[in-house]
C-alpha cells in the first residue's frame, strides 16, 4: 500500500451563511487505490469506520479539489458539492457517487468525530 505524498492541506472556505477552516495533517497516512470506469457507481469506505463505530460527527474532503463534499453532525447531513451525484450512505458513512464522472478522480479523507488527522486516503481513478 502506498503512502500519500500530500504533506498538509489547508481548507477555508464559506458556503451559504457557513464558514469554515481546518489544517490537516495527511503525512504519511496509507493510501487505498480504486479504479473503475466512468459511469460507474461508486462508494468508498471511509478508513477507520467500521459497524462497532460511534459516529457523531463526519466530514469528507478532497485533497485533490480542496472541497468539503459532505459534514454529517447527530443525524444531519449537509451535502456541500454535486448534491445530483454524491450522497453519503447513513449506514456506513461511505461516500457514494451516482454517477462516478472522470472529475471525481483524487484523493479522499474522511474525518471521524472531529478527529485532526483521517484513518487513511481513499484514491479514486475514474477512467
Amino acid at each position: 500500500m502506498a503512502t500519500c505524498e500530500h504533506l498538509g492541506v489547508s481548507y477555508e472556505g464559506s458556503i451559504g451563511d457557513r464558514t469554515y477552516k481546518l489544517e490537516i495533517d495527511v503525512t504519511n497516512l496509507p493510501v487505498q487505490s480504486i479504479i473503475i470506469k466512468a459511469g460507474e457507481n461508486k462508494s468508498l469506505a471511509c478508513p477507520g469506520v467500521n459497524e462497532h463505530s460511534l459516529v457523531s460527527a463526519l466530514e469528507w474532503l478532497s485533497l485533490t479539489h480542496h472541497v468539503k463534499l459532505v459534514d454529517f453532525m447527530s443525524d444531519s447531513t449537509t451535502v456541500w458539492d454535486n448534491q445530483h451525484r454524491i450522497t453519503l450512505l447513513p449506514d456506513t458513512f461511505a461516500l457514494s457517487f451516482h454517477p462516478a464522472i472522470a472529475e471525481d478522480s483524487g484523493d479522499y479523507i474522511c474525518l471521524v468525530n472531529s478527529r485532526p488527522k483521517a484513518d487513511g486516503i481513499v484514491r479514486l481513478i475514474v477512467q
